[in-house]
């Protein structure tokens, strides 16, 4: 609990919206770290359903969206639940909707239809011109960590090629113990069908990308939930997903290349299995990754 709930310092920064960071990375390579220290560092970010630095706490729900209580977020945050607009609050009574919201919802339709393609609606191609009219939709959230945006690179990649002032940051992890963790933590979160990964195919974890490749009608022909993969499997989805985000977002290999999108990496994880970077290091990365 306490490495979601760690308490806020005083040296946090202003809200900025002068860069915007989109971390596409799969859940379960730290994400979710690191949106706090987003936060931390004056960012207006949202990860899944939280968000930070995005008007009056009033308008969201105190606690980690009804996982947990307001009273233990409370013993964790202490006095600064009611006077600090950069807790991450939740957006499950945000009005009105956001592109992001929409896209969320997409993606929880997405996973159901994986789970069971015999509920309605699952059609495939209404559900991906959806997707497709949202990430075209301005405006851009401030930075976003994991689903639903990390779900669909190929299209966030076209749009954020239009933008400016955005970073991209890689998350990196060790697949095999990627995967592991995604059948403990997330198993219902859904993935594109192993029968589909093909060469017409760059990442599995791409649910648009999956769909455009998939020849059937329903999302549940195309997508599957993680908890039908093997380890080794899903150590190769995670293996190619990477791969595909390096090569729509190419690092700056020397000073002579200039990539379109500034692009850094990090590895939460890189002492070791169980030993995750800790919030503060988190924070001081991210600090001098994005020149802040």
């Amino acid at each position: 609990m306490g490495a979601f709930f760690s308490r806020p310092t005083a040296s946090v920064l202003p809200p900025s919206d002068a860069v915007r960071v989109f971390v596409l990375s799969a859940g379960g390579t730290g994400t979710r770290t690191i949106f706090f220290s987003l936060c931390s560092l004056g960012i207006r970010s949202v990860h899944s359903l939280l968000e930070c630095h995005g008007g009056s706490g009033s308008r969201y729900n105190t606690g980690y969206c009804r996982r947990v209580s307001p009273a233990i977020a409370a013993r964790w945050y202490g006095d600064y639940l009611d006077n600090a607009s950069h807790l991450p609050r939740c957006r499950t009574d945000y009005q009105p909707k956001t592109p992001h919201d929409n896209l969320q919802e997409l993606w929880r339709q997405a996973s159901s239809c994986a789970q069971d393609h015999s509920r309605s609606p699952c059609q495939s191609e209404p559900w991906a011109r959806a997707v497709h009219k949202f990430i075209s939709t301005p405006p851009l959230p401030h930075s976003v960590t994991d689903t639903p945006w990390a779900s669909f690179p190929s299209a966030v990649a076209a749009r954020l090629a239009r933008e400016r002032n955005v970073r991209v940051l890689i998350a990196r992890r060790n697949a095999t113990e990627w995967a592991r963790s995604a059948i403990r933590k997330t198993p219902w979160d859904p993935i594109c069908a192993p029968d589909l990964w093909s060469r017409d195919l760059l990442s599995p974890y791409d649910l648009l990308e999956c769909v455009s490749v998939c020849k059937a009608r329903t999302l549940g022909g195309c997508l599957v939930p993680v908890r039908r993969l093997s380890v080794a499997q899903l150590a190769e989805a995670f293996d190619r997903s990477e791969r595909a985000l390096f090569k729509r977002f190419p690092l700056q290999e020397d000073s002579s290349s200039t990539p379109a999108i500034p692009t850094s990496t990090i590895n939460l994880f890189e002492r070791g299995a169980g030993k995750r970077m800790p919030q503060d290091e988190v924070t001081r990365r991210l600090r001098v990754a994005l020149a802040l």
